[in-house]
């Protein structure tokens, strides 16, 4: 797994969203490597680190471990966004860690009436159109009804996606350890009416919210980001 690695002291893993590497979590890791040794990493599929063959989440999880053990870490903090949160919410299951911090957290599944309504109908239009075997209107369909992340990933990625779209509440209700959740005020892909689900869930969870942010808060307010970051681990 490619990675990039700074500072000095507690080991820190920064794992980032999807279609993200290493990179979008810099202000972060610049923050942080004065008292950590900080790594950031790209995740399989995404960066410079290639996938061959689709992950689900626990595929990740032992990719992540396998990282660690290579790299000699011990009982890291771990640091996720988004999609890097669903890994993180799995591996503390499993293997130490002193502490995570869950930045606009993917896990939990935000999807209302209309988007069944639209799933099944695609479906069905699909199959029509593939026994007159319309193969260009199966492909404007797709790309009207899919998500933006969806679309923009490869071939590969959109199968990960599929393996790892999961609902994590039974997993989130396990999490023993010290939880800080980040969540941008004004999140449309993983609303705050989630983030208080996940405060609800984690037993041991704090959650910081910053204002005039989104789903990327410390890049729409980065000075309130940091802010929180520095009274939590500085």
């Amino acid at each position: 797994m490619y990675f990039k690695v700074k500072g000095n002291g507690p080991d820190v893993i920064l794992l980032h969203g999807w279609l993200q590497d290493h990179r979008s979590l810099n202000l972060i890791g610049n923050q942080l490597e004065s008292k950590y040794t900080v790594y950031q990493v790209d995740l399989p599929g995404f960066g410079n680190t290639p996938l061959e063959v689709p992950y689900d989440i626990d595929d990740y999880v032992e990719n992540l471990q396998i990282f660690i053990l290579k790299n000699k870490i011990k009982n890291p903090i771990l640091i996720g966004h988004s999609f890097g949160c669903r890994i993180i919410a799995r591996y503390v299951l499993k293997y130490p860690v002193e502490k995570i911090i869950l930045i606009d957290a993917a896990g939990l599944l935000n999807r209302k009436l209309d988007y069944y309504l639209k799933v099944y109908s695609y479906k069905f239009i699909r199959k029509v159109l593939e026994i007159f075997k319309q193969k260009q209107l199966i492909d404007k369909l797709r790309n009207k009804v899919g998500s933006t992340d969806y679309l923009q990933s490869d071939v590969m990625l959109k199968e990960v996606m599929k393996k790892t779209q999961t609902n994590e509440t039974k997993n989130l209700k396990k999490i023993k350890v010290e939880t800080l959740l980040i969540w941008g005020e004004n999140d449309e892909i993983t609303p705050l009416k989630m983030a208080k689900k996940f405060n609800d869930l984690i037993e041991k969870s704090g959650l910081a919210v910053i204002k005039n942010s989104g789903h990327f808060p410390f890049i729409d307010n980065p000075y309130m980001f940091l802010e929180v970051i520095n009274n939590y681990l500085l």
